[in-house]
Formats: structure tokens, C-alpha cells, sequence
């Protein structure tokens, strides 16, 4: 018989998305997430949309060359995405993987300096695989001035707010790289 899956609702999202957390009766924890973007428009509601299908990508592409390495992340067990012929303006994504938090199971606010060398050494494992690799979207990371251009008129243009505000243009150039690849960096969504 197949097993049975006890669920918790982990978090809900207003553009009709969630993430649960199944229990199976074999003691495996796997993670759901489910993104419903059919419904906006706009800037805002765009760049979730490619957010959502960049990670979907990312998770479709990459992640058992990252395993295969020895780079901890989220076993994808199942990835569907769907999107608007624009790629932009509605999505419908879902995952299925693996929970992190059986490996991993404390929560961190603070790190000791092992704690804090573990964590540096993996990001430097992640974002070392893909030094210099084409880029998985031109836009995949989730900060960038052209997407942000209400928020960033809300900055006070008062020190200290003055000096990142001149400096962003500068910071998203740098993001964006110049198209062939991502500036040093995997951008996943």
C-alpha cells in the first residue's frame, strides 16, 4: 500500500503558493511548494513570476551535478513548471524534495566561528561550481535596481541612505554582468 503522509502547512504565501511539509509513514520528511502566479501584473509581480521559473531551472539543471560534488541542498524528487508564453506574466510551478532540516536540524541566529567557516566553505563550494558558467537568467537573482524602481525612490536620499542610493546603478551593472556569465556566481532565484 502506498505510504501514509501526514502534512503541515510550513507557510503560505498571498500570490497562492505553499510550502508543506509531508511525513511519511516511513519516517522520510520531504517539502512541497507549490506557486499558483496566474493572477497580477506589473514590474513586481513579473519579476516573482521569472523568481519562480529561474528556480525551477536551477533545480531541473543543477542540483545533482551539486550533489553529485558533495554540495548539500534540497534533493529535487519531482519539478514542474509551466509559464506564459511571455515567461513572465503568469507561472505555475511545483517541487517536491527533500527537507534539509532532517540533515540540518538547528536553526541558526548566531554561529560559532566553525559554525560560521562551515557556512562560508559551502557557499564557496556552491557558488565556486558555477565561477565563470553561463548564466541560468540574465535576471536571476531576486535584487535588481530595474525591477525595484518604487523601492528605491522610497530611500531617503539622508547620509548614510545617500551613498548606497549613488551606488546602485554601480551594483546592479555589477549583478547583471554582462550577459555571457554571472559576474562570479550561480544566480538561483
Amino acid at each position: 500500500s502506498p505510504p501514509r503522509l501526514a502534512t503541515t502547512t510550513i507557510m503560505t504565501h498571498f500570490d497562492r503558493s505553499s510550502v508543506l511539509e509531508v511525513s511519511t509513514s516511513d519516517d522520510q520528511s520531504l517539502i512541497i511548494k507549490s506557486v499558483d502566479a496566474s493572477n497580477g501584473s506589473g514590474v513586481s509581480h513579473n519579476r516573482k513570476v521569472a523568481s519562480y521559473i529561474n528556480e525551477a531551472s536551477f533545480y531541473s539543471t543543477y542540483a545533482a551535478e551539486l550533489i553529485q560534488k558533495g554540495i548539500n541542498i534540497a534533493t529535487p524528487l519531482l519539478v514542474e513548471a509551466s509559464a506564459s508564453d511571455d515567461g513572465v506574466s503568469s507561472c505555475d510551478v511545483a517541487f517536491l524534495m527533500t527537507d534539509l532540516r532532517v540533515e540540518y536540524p538547528r536553526a541558526c541566529h548566531s554561529l560559532s566561528e566553525h559554525e560560521m567557516r562551515t557556512v562560508l566553505t559551502w557557499l564557496a563550494k556552491f557558488h565556486g561550481s558555477f565561477w565563470e558558467q553561463p548564466v541560468l537568467a540574465d535576471q536571476g537573482g531576486y535584487w535588481y535596481l530595474s525591477t525595484r524602481l518604487d523601492e528605491f525612490d522610497e530611500i531617503p536620499r539622508s547620509s548614510p541612505w545617500n551613498r548606497l542610493a549613488a551606488a546602485a546603478p554601480a551594483l546592479e551593472a555589477y549583478l547583471k554582468g554582462d550577459g555571457s556569465t554571472s559576474g562570479g556566481g550561480q544566480r538561483h532565484g
